[in-house]
């Protein structure tokens, strides 16, 4: 008998773990609340982005926290009513900024992205997603010279770390990507990174796979708990039954933590 596992969260990292377990031979249920691939893997830029090895919880952030928020177009905005709920995360933000963590979480970013394009290629080739996924590199401009400065600096520190790049002039940075405004002056070419070209039409295309392969889907369908009932069988509770499987893959994302909180319970 095949063993049986609940994947609950229909994402891109869902629905690859419900993909892969079912191809190795496991009986596979993939929940989601609302439709597969309807929330964040379906809002986003698909970038592959193995250059990116530094935490978000960076303290250089705070010089640029009070432009960010006085620019009324700038990319960050607080709704100071929402300040309550966000001092927990911000806590948690800067305790992550500590030297001792923040090269923790660089090790492990590192680490994951030195090996997500062999990954990516090992998916796309099992499951025929070659249309839509495309290793073909990325650009990051600038159009001063004191932040070309800073990209160069920038670039040669990924480069002593592993992350190929190569930093362009602005003729080289022309021909390489024709259609950029020609008041750039430079950018850090990345060879190694990727894109979806849609994200959308891969879902349903790893999601056919995943039935073609016997998988099972349920949609619009709210897991409300998870409790262990034996060493070997976990219970899942939804809007629509209530079943068990032997084992169970949390992947909401940050929805995980109430459902996570329950089944620790």
């Amino acid at each position: 008998m095949k063993p049986t596992v609940v994947v609950v969260g229909g994402g891109i990292i869902g629905l690859s773990i419900a993909a892969r377990l079912q191809r190795d031979g496991m009986s596979v249920t993939l929940m989601d609340a609302k439709k597969i691939g309807s929330g964040a893997s379906f809002g986003n830029a698909g970038h592959l982005a193995t250059e990116q090895v530094y935490p978000v919880a960076d303290p250089s952030i705070f010089k640029h926290l009070p432009k960010m928020l006085l620019d009324p177009l700038g990319p960050l905005r607080v709704d100071w009513r929402y300040l309550p709920k966000l001092l927990p995360w911000m806590s948690r933000l800067v305790l992550n900024m500590r030297p001792e963590n923040f090269l923790q979480i660089h090790e492990t970013i590192k680490r994951m992205n030195s090996v997500s394009l062999a990954a990516w290629s090992e998916m796309v080739q099992d499951f025929g997603l070659q249309k839509w996924v495309h290793v073909n590199g990325s650009l990051l401009v600038c159009e001063q010279e004191k932040t070309a400065a800073a990209l160069q600096e920038h670039g040669q520190k990924l480069n002593a770390l592993g992350v190929q790049n190569q930093y362009l002039h602005a003729n080289a940075l022309q021909d390489a990507a024709p259609a950029l405004a020609n008041n750039q002056i430079g950018g850090l070419l990345f060879p190694q990174t990727g894109h979806v070209s849609d994200l959308s039409a891969m879902m349903v295309a790893l999601k056919e796979a995943f039935l073609a392969d016997g998988g099972q889907v349920m949609e619009d369908c709210e897991v409300i708990d998870i409790q262990p009932v034996s060493p070997t069988q976990t219970q899942i509770v939804s809007a629509q039954k209530t079943f068990e499987a032997q084992k169970v893959v949390i992947a909401m994302g940050a929805h995980a933590k109430d459902l996570v909180k329950k089944s620790r319970a």
